[in-house]
C-alpha cells in the first residue's frame, strides 16, 4: 500500500522518464529500465522499503510482463474517496468501453451522436448527454471534468467535432501497435496536419461514396493523393488496410475512429495520456493536512461535518498549496465533481470521514 501511495504521488515524474526512454513512443518498456526507473524516482522516499529485489516481487505480483506497458502500469493505480460507489469514475476505463462501442460505426451516425444539433461542434451539454446513450459510467460533474480536461488538450472551447473524434480515438490504456507501418502511418498524419486538415476532415475527403467508411479502393485513392505513399503499390496498401483494421475490428472497411487512431501522431496520444493521469482526488490527496486544517477552522462546534458551500470555498482555498508546489490547479467543474464525491449528493460533508477515506487502489487487481 505504502509503494502504491508513492507511485500515485510519483505519476508524473514517473511517466516523464517511462516516455523518455520510449523513443518508438510505443508505451512500452524493458523491465530492466522499467524497473531503474522506478527505483530511481521511489526509493529516495522510501529507502528501506523499495529495494531492487521488492521490485522485482513487486512485478510479480502485479503481473507484469516484459515488455511492461507503463501507461496501463501507472493507470491502475488510482486515488479513490471512501465510498468505492460514488467515488470518481475510472474515466480512462470508461472511454476505452467508449471507444470499443463506437469503431466500426458509420462516420455520419458517430457526428450526429456527438454532435445533434449540426453545428460542427460538441458543447459541454451534448458530450455530457451523449456518454449515457452507450452506458458509460461517468456521473454528470465527472463528465464535465472529463470535457473540460479534452478541451484544455486540444485548446478549444466549445470542441469541434473533429476534436472531440482525435480525443476519444485515441485515448487508450494501450498505445496502438508498433510494426513496420507506422512509420507510414506518422507520415500520412504528418501530411495531412502540414496541409491544415483534420485527421476526420481527411478521412470524409477519401471517403468518396459517403457510406461513412473507407473501402480498400478510396484508401488506395487518398493514399496516392500524398507524396509520402503517392508510389506505393497494392499490395502494400491491402497490408496497411490490415494494420488500421487492426485499430479496430477487421471487416474490409476502415471506419473514422480507427482511421484517425491510425493516423494521429504517437506522441500526441502520449500527451493525451499523460493529462489523464492527472486524477483529481490526487491534488486532495497531497493537501490533505491544509485542507483538514481548513474544514477544521470552518466547522467551530468540531462536528466533523461542513456545509457543501463551506467545502467547497475550503476546497478553492487549497489551490494556492497546489501552486506553490507547482501543481495544476482545481478548475470550479473539478470542484464541484470532488463535491459530489465528498458529500454522496446530501447537503453537507462529513469531511473527517472523506479525508480519512481517501486511499489507494489497484484497479486491476480490485476488478
Amino acid at each position: 500500500q505504502f509503494v502504491m501511495e508513492r507511485i500515485c504521488e510519483q505519476k508524473d515524474q514517473l511517466f516523464i522518464e517511462f516516455r523518455g526512454l520510449d523513443y518508438e513512443m510505443s508505451g512500452l518498456l524493458p523491465r530492466a529500465q522499467w524497473a531503474e526507473v522506478m527505483h530511481k524516482n521511489l526509493s529516495p522516499l522510501c529507502p528501506e522499503v523499495l529495494t531492487p529485489p521488492v521490485l522485482d516481487r513487486l512485478a510479480v505480483l502485479w503481473g507484469l510482463g516484459d515488455p511492461v506497458g507503463y501507461v496501463r502500469f501507472l493507470h491502475r493505480f488510482q486515488i479513490r474517496g471512501p465510498d468505492e460507489d460514488g467515488s470518481a469514475p475510472d474515466l480512462m476505463r470508461e472511454v476505452s468501453k467508449l471507444r470499443r462501442k463506437l469503431l466500426d460505426a458509420p462516420a455520419q451516425s458517430l457526428e450526429q451522436l456527438l454532435d445533434p444539433n449540426g453545428d460542427r461542434s460538441v458543447s459541454r451539454t451534448e458530450f455530457v448527454n451523449f456518454l449515457p446513450q452507450f452506458n458509460i459510467d461517468v456521473p454528470l460533474p465527472h463528465a464535465g471534468a472529463l470535457y473540460e480536461q479534452m478541451s484544455s488538450f486540444v485548446q478549444q472551447d466549445p470542441l469541434t467535432v473533429d476534436s472531440a473524434v482525435l480525443c476519444l480515438a485515441i485515448m487508450s490504456r494501450d498505445p496502438p501497435p508498433v510494426n513496420r507501418w507506422s512509420p507510414i502511418a506518422e507520415k500520412i498524419g504528418s501530411e495531412i496536419a502540414r496541409a491544415g486538415k483534420s485527421y476526420a476532415y481527411a478521412f470524409r475527403f477519401w471517403d468518396t461514396d459517403r457510406d461513412g467508411y473507407l473501402s480498400l479502393e478510396e484508401l488506395q485513392q487518398g493514399l496516392r493523393q500524398l507524396p509520402a505513399t503517392q508510389n506505393i503499390d497494392s499490395a502494400s496498401i491491402v497490408n496497411f488496410m490490415s494494420y488500421i483494421e487492426g485499430m479496430g475490428v477487421s471487416n474490409r472497411r476502415v471506419s473514422m475512429f480507427e482511421f484517425v487512431r491510425a493516423v494521429a501522431p504517437r506522441s500526441l496520444a502520449m500527451e493525451l495520456h499523460q493529462t489523464m493521469l492527472k486524477e483529481i482526488l490526487k491534488r486532495v490527496w497531497i493537501c490533505r493536512p491544509a485542507l483538514q486544517t481548513l474544514l477544521a477552522q470552518a466547522d467551530p462546534r468540531a462536528t466533523s461535518r461542513v456545509s457543501v458551500d463551506d467545502f467547497r470555498e475550503c476546497l478553492g482555498m487549497i489551490n494556492s498549496e497546489l501552486e506553490q508546489r507547482g501543481r495544476p490547479l482545481l478548475s470550479d467543474i473539478q470542484v464541484t465533481a470532488i463535491c459530489e464525491i465528498a458529500s454522496r449528493g446530501s447537503r453537507s460533508v462529513q469531511y473527517d470521514r472523506f479525508i480519512r477515506g481517501l486511499h489507494v487502489v489497484d484497479v486491476e487487481l480490485a476488478g
